[in-house]
């Protein structure tokens, strides 16, 4: 941990810090449940287990964001504030509820929703999911670039990592043979967009919170596999 003895952030150790945060999160993606865990695991447990997943993935930003904490001028108050425009926030949702519905009806000719995908454990674990992936890439990553860059440099590259975080659920595809290049493409473009749009939604709400962000991002996931 050579790179970590100096408090100073630089690029280096900022992408040092996405190198070992990009390690873990690939590991706890499916090899983890794949190489690990026998598939005959009981419904509770594999739900306990993907949940669990979510908040190991981020324990590496959560250490990052401690650490750096006076440099990124962020600790966890910040972080977990309500304190946000909600102004901004209710366009924003309203906006992504009206895109959902659109996309469903031009999908099924009409208002689609798939109750078996909206009990009470989807909503835990989208919202787990939200939760870890805006604390490590809006919350670590956005931050500690822009402590060092500009703004929009800042953007750029937490999207980037943001979008290379789906990439483990397709090299895992390859190697189950599964792997499909359009979709692929598709969503690298489409999860470096949320990313933008996040940052963006983050900026706007003059606020450091992740909350109204994993909302929104735990919505977006948790509607859009229910409708679509």
């Amino acid at each position: 941990m050579g790179n970590l003895e100096s408090k100073e952030l630089s690029f280096k150790k900022i992408m040092f810090s996405m190198g070992i945060i990009m390690l873990v999160w690939g590991t706890f993606w499916y090899p983890f449940n794949y190489f690990v865990f026998p598939e005959n695991l009981s419904t509770d447990l594999e739900r306990l287990l993907s949940i669990s997943r979510e908040y190991i993935r981020m324990l590496p930003a959560v250490f990052f964001i401690f650490y750096y904490s006076k440099q990124i001028n962020l600790d966890f108050k910040n972080l977990f504030s309500f304190k946000f425009n909600y102004k901004v926030f209710s366009i924003v949702f309203s906006i992504f509820a009206f895109d959902l519905l659109v996309v469903s009806f031009f999908k099924h000719g009409n208002i689609y929703f798939d109750f078996q995908k909206m009990q009470f454990y989807d909503a835990i674990l989208w919202l787990s999911l939200g939760l870890c992936q805006e604390l490590v890439f809006r919350g670590w990553s956005f931050h500690a670039f822009k402590s060092i860059t500009s703004q929009k440099n800042a953007i750029i590259f937490s999207s980037f990592f943001f979008a290379a975080s789906h990439w483990f659920a397709h090299f895992f595809r390859f190697y189950t043979g599964k792997f499909d290049l359009s979709d692929f493409i598709s969503v690298t473009a489409f999860t470096f967009l949320f990313g933008v749009v996040m940052c963006l939604i983050l900026i706007k709400t003059k606020s450091k919170s992740i909350i109204p962000l994993s909302i929104l991002h735990a919505f977006w996931d948790f509607m859009a596999d229910a409708i679509l």
